[in-house]
């Protein structure tokens, strides 16, 4: 694990960190600079693949996140799209696949993590524990007004993040999509085609009211992926 920058430290002990410990988040969606163009080695499977990928980035751009957290438990979730669902019901499912799907819930008392998610095998509560062991590089950056520091972790829940950044500035370990533990709120998460990064925060005086998942059939992650793959390859059957 790559060494801990002193100044994390400094930033996490000192009086200057914001004190609220609730708080209202909205995450908005950008594109991120990949080259999907179709060329003329394309065959028509390739070329309906990345139209179809192109219109899915396009209709993740207009979606919308919260993440609302008190001083223990945390819960993200997308919100209600304003724009016509109806006209591209068949990409929206894609589309919300390249963000993140579900509700994602989060204690760091009972040292828990879970993903509510609707598919066509049914209603799921994925549970892990709470991510740890981060390790933490010399980047840094702004987002907003706050300094952020790049984080790297791999497991299985990271594998599709590509850079976190997180600002001890706000003394939260909660983020985005389940990622959690470290020394401050999660601002942004970049993945390869979209990146999801912290538009607004509202500090909330009172204790806000989290309502954890309870519906679904509870499995791990490894017994998700399985009943998953085993469900594609019944289908291709």
């Amino acid at each position: 694990m790559k060494k801990i920058l002193p100044i994390i430290f400094s930033l996490v002990v000192s009086n200057t960190l914001l004190a609220q410990t609730d708080a209202i988040c909205i995450y908005e969606i950008t594109k991120n600079k990949i080259n999907i163009e179709i060329n003329e080695k394309d065959n028509s499977t390739t070329r309906n693949a990345k139209n179809l990928l192109n219109e899915a980035i396009e209709i993740a751009e207009t979606f919308t996140y919260t993440l609302k957290f008190n001083e223990n438990e945390s819960i993200f979730s997308k919100n209600r799209s304003m724009g016509n669902e109806a006209q591209s019901s068949y990409i929206i499912p894609i589309a919300e696949a390249l963000v993140g799907k579900g509700i994602y819930y989060q204690n760091k008392v009972k040292n828990e993590n879970i993903q509510q998610v609707q598919g066509s095998i049914g209603l799921f509560l994925i549970k892990s524990s709470f991510l740890t062991d981060w390790e933490f590089t010399n980047e840094t950056k702004k987002i907003g007004k706050y300094n952020c520091y790049k984080a790297i972790k791999k497991c299985n829940l990271c594998d599709t993040a590509e850079e976190i950044w997180f600002t001890p500035e706000i003394a939260a370990p909660f983020g985005p999509l389940g990622y959690s533990g470290l020394p401050g709120l999660i601002l942004e998460i970049k993945k390869k085609t979209i990146t999801l990064r912290l538009a607004s925060i509202e500090f909330k005086p009172k204790n806000i009211v989290i309502k954890k998942p309870t519906k679904g059939k509870v499995v791990g992650i490894d017994e998700f992926k399985k009943i998953s793959d085993d469900f594609r390859s019944q289908m291709k059957q």
